[in-house]
């Protein structure tokens, strides 16, 4: 019951900050898990009956602000979209091809990832 028993069973102990860092150390630069949090937004709608998750949208940079475009409709609007986003929009002439990833029918919003 000495001090190297205790050493032996007891749990070892993990700041709460060290725990995601295994998943950081894991990944590297062409790892397309990491990718998408960079291209991905909320993005408000007013009626999502008509929207389904894997559907394929059109964003457009309008301004500051992206609308997302379903066929010829505007179906939503990012009020406030990342700043690495509207770079790449720009670079794109302001268009580009997303998907529909999740479908938030209380909240009335829809996550899009940028394709």
């Amino acid at each position: 019951m000495g001090l190297d028993f205790l050493e032996k069973t007891a749990k070892p102990f993990h700041r709460s900050c060290q725990k995601g860092f295994d998943s950081f150390k894991r990944a590297y630069l062409f790892d397309p898990a990491v990718a998408p949090t960079e291209r991905s937004f909320l993005a408000h709608v007013g009626n999502t009956s008509d929207l389904d998750e894997g559907l394929e949208l059109v964003l457009r940079l309008t301004g500051n602000e992206i609308a997302v475009y379903r066929e010829e409709r505007e179906v939503g609007r990012c009020d406030n979209p990342p700043p690495s986003l509207t770079d790449k929009l720009r670079q794109s002439q302001g268009l580009a091809v997303g998907r529909l990833e999740a479908l938030h029918s209380l909240s009335s919003s829809i996550d899009v990832v940028m394709l």
